[in-house]
C-alpha cells in the first residue's frame, strides 16, 4: 500500500525510486505469476485437445516463471553481501525480499481500488495513539 501511495504522490519528483519499486512489485508479484498460472492452464488445454508440442513449450514458459524467483533471490542475496551482510543475514533478507512481493502486490492492488472507488484508505493503526 505504502509503495503505491508513495508512487502516486511522489513518482514524479525527485523521489522516483518509488516508480521502480511499484514496477517491481508488479512484475514479480502480479504479472509472473499471472501468467505462470496462465500458461500452465493453457498447457493442460493444449495437452487435453491434443497439441504435445504446444502443451510443452506452455509448460516450459510455466517452468521458467517459476525459476525466476529463485535468481531474484540470489540476485538480492549476492547484493547483500556486497553490502556487508553475513551470508545468514543476506538470505534472510533476500528471501523475505522475495516472498514479500506478493504481500506487497496486495497492498499495492488494495491501494489502487479504494482510490478509484473513492474509498477510505485502510486504517492499519486502530485504539490510542502510542
Amino acid at each position: 500500500h505504502a509503495f503505491a501511495e508513495g508512487a502516486a504522490m511522489h513518482g514524479r519528483g525527485p523521489q522516483k525510486h518509488y516508480r521502480r519499486d511499484v514496477l517491481s512489485i508488479l512484475v514479480y508479484g502480479i504479472v509472473l505469476p499471472a501468467v505462470t498460472v496462465l500458461a500452465l492452464l493453457a498447457a493442460g488445454a493444449a495437452a487435453l485437445l491434443g497439441a504435445p508440442v504446444v502443451a510443452l513449450a506452455l509448460a516450459g514458459l510455466a517452468a521458467l516463471g517459476c525459476c525466476v524467483y529463485p535468481l531474484l533471490a540470489l540476485r538480492i542475496y549476492r547484493f547483500r553481501r556486497g553490502m556487508g551482510d553475513t551470508p545468514a543475514d543476506a538470505r534472510t533478507y533476500a528471501g523475505l525480499i522475495t516472498v514479500g512481493k506478493f504481500a506487497n502486490a496486495a497492498g499495492a492492488m488494495r491501494y489502487w481500488r479504494s482510490r478509484l472507488t473513492g474509498a477510505a484508505a485502510p486504517t492499519y493503526h486502530k485504539g490510542a495513539a502510542a
